[in-house]
């Protein structure tokens, strides 16, 4: 796991053991105070990070702490979330345009839509939750394997 400390600027490797964990200093990236707001990892292994104080998405290099500016944005306010779709492509909110915003790895917007609540939306992660099409052949498939069995059985039986 990795954090970062908005109070040094530094990104940490978090090593989690049963009952406590260790911090391990990685790499000096700045954005202290309020810049770096949200982190994730793509699929590929590449940490994106949302720089709030500048209003950009970046990639932070994990070897030498260095950012590389994605995309510039100047009409989204403050950063609430950050996480990759599992077709990659990103999944941000915003505070002052109470947005949930779709990107594609270049930071080209794919898609917007405002909340439906008043409260800002944060923390955004996709879940390994099927989707219902996707439980209806699990249900199909263990039912085709039910009646394999059955069929064996009772053959062996006549």
């Amino acid at each position: 796991m990795i954090g970062w400390s908005n109070s040094n600027g530094y990104l940490y490797e978090i090593a989690l053991g049963t009952d406590s964990y260790t911090e391990t200093q990685l790499v000096y990236v700045g954005l202290n105070a309020g810049g770096l707001t949200e982190m994730a990892f793509a699929s590929d292994g590449t940490l994106y990070g949302m720089d709030n104080r500048f209003k950009r998405l970046i990639t932070i290099n994990l070897a030498t702490g260095s950012l590389n500016t994605v995309a510039q944005f100047t009409d989204l306010g403050s950063w609430l979330g950050l996480a990759f779709a599992p077709d990659g492509t990103i999944f941000t909110s915003t505070s002052i345009t109470r947005s949930l915003i779709q990107l594609d790895r270049q930071g080209n917007e794919l898609w917007r839509g405002m909340y439906a609540s008043d409260t800002p939306i944060m923390g955004l992660e996709f879940a390994a939750i099927p989707e219902p099409s996707a439980l209806a052949l699990m249900a199909l498939g263990l039912a085709g394997v039910g009646f394999v069995l059955f069929s064996v059985s009772r053959s062996r039986t006549e």
